[in-house]
């Protein structure tokens, strides 16, 4: 994946920059980190949000991230984690500007400042734990989420979405949907 994506930011001439390796000075299992991972970062607009559960991403990446951020004029904001949720997005999907499946119970601090007059739809920390936040927004009318989920399509159906129903059990089980299975690498308005 790092080649791709390499030749691509050559290609089209973009700035690629990639987080240092982990501090591991004090052994393997050090925290020091930083640690940052793709599943718990939602960028929206100039706001990037960076989930911290102790699971995946940790403060030092956090931190990392808001310095470089920083120079392009956008606003890192970490919101701490259920200590069971693995990444942001399996508590949070930004389905549209003012539109957000979410699952309260794993925001420790509630939902971010930002996101808060939104319209929800809310799942349970059972939910959350099964996935269902992690669906895929296609852009502001189609959204993709496992079949399991028909109440959240109903919902976001109930709203003007398009929703493409998948069976994603399989790589479900594994710990992973429609998110963690996906890279955009570029977006255009075509």
């Amino acid at each position: 994946m790092a080649i791709l994506l390499v030749q691509e930011a050559n290609e089209n001439q973009c700035f690629y920059v990639s987080i240092p390796k982990p501090d591991m000075a004090d052994g393997f299992d050090s925290e020091a980190g930083p640690f940052l991972e793709g599943g718990d970062v939602l960028v929206l607009d100039k706001t990037i949000f960076v989930g911290n559960s102790g699971l995946a991403s940790n403060k030092n990446g956090v931190q990392w991230l808001r310095n470089l951020a920083s120079n392009f004029d956008y606003t890192v904001v970490e919101v701490p984690l259920h200590p069971t949720i693995l990444h942001l997005d399996c508590a949070l999907s930004l389905v549209r500007e003012g539109l957000m499946i979410v699952c309260k119970e794993a925001l420790i601090d509630g939902i971010p400042e930002q996101l808060r007059d939104w319209d929800k739809i809310h799942v349970s920390l059972e939910d959350a734990a099964k996935l269902a936040t992690n669906g895929l927004p296609i852009n502001e009318k189609v959204y993709i989420t496992d079949k399991e989920f028909t109440w959240i399509g109903e919902q976001l159906a109930k709203r003007g979405i398009t929703v493409e129903s998948v069976d994603f059990t399989n790589s479900r089980s594994l710990g992973g949907s429609f998110r963690c299975s996906t890279q955009p690498l570029l977006r255009t308005d075509l």
